[in-house]
């Protein structure tokens, strides 16, 4: 599954300001909610899950990303989230340096096998310096679908 195929350009936050890696992730799954992607009664399992998955290991990779995600039995396909942060977030990344592409995703507990390739495709899509700049540099959630589309085409 690609990127482009996952993310929504509604559920894009460009410069997303957060204190710690536990504030994004809550504003994240918030955005979520607002945007009818996962039910409100559903907020604190889906948080639950990924608090409880950050807590076993930190999603913080190296080069600026971060790739929070938890398994519930309350959402039937893969729900992505993604936002940029300029200043970055610390998230307690491999290299050590602040998270500034966050793409948090919320799998059905049944299908996170599945998912695994999903996971390792982001991964090494946004191994490549310059995609991860123009992500970041970015200015609209529809320059960054378009940069994704652009990049993925070319794949």
């Amino acid at each position: 599954m690609r990127l482009i195929d996952l993310i929504k350009q509604e559920m894009i936050l460009v410069d997303l300001q957060c204190e710690d890696k536990w504030q994004c992730i809550e504003r994240l799954v918030d955005w979520m909610v607002e945007h009818g992607k996962v039910e409100a009664q559903h907020r604190d399992t889906v948080l639950e899950s990924l608090v409880d998955r950050e807590r076993s290991m930190s999603t913080g990779m190296e080069h600026g990303v971060a790739i929070p995600h938890g398994q519930v039995t309350c959402v039937d396909d893969i729900v992505a989230a993604f936002a940029t942060s300029r200043s970055g977030v610390p998230f307690e990344s491999i290299d050590g340096h602040p998270a500034k592409l966050i793409i948090l995703l919320v799998i059905p507990k049944d299908r996170f096998r599945k998912h695994i390739q999903t996971l390792a495709g982001i991964a090494r899509l946004l191994n490549q310096a310059d995609l991860r700049d123009d992500l970041i540099n970015a200015e609209t959630a529809k320059d960054i679908m378009d940069i994704i589309s652009r990049r993925e085409s070319d794949d």
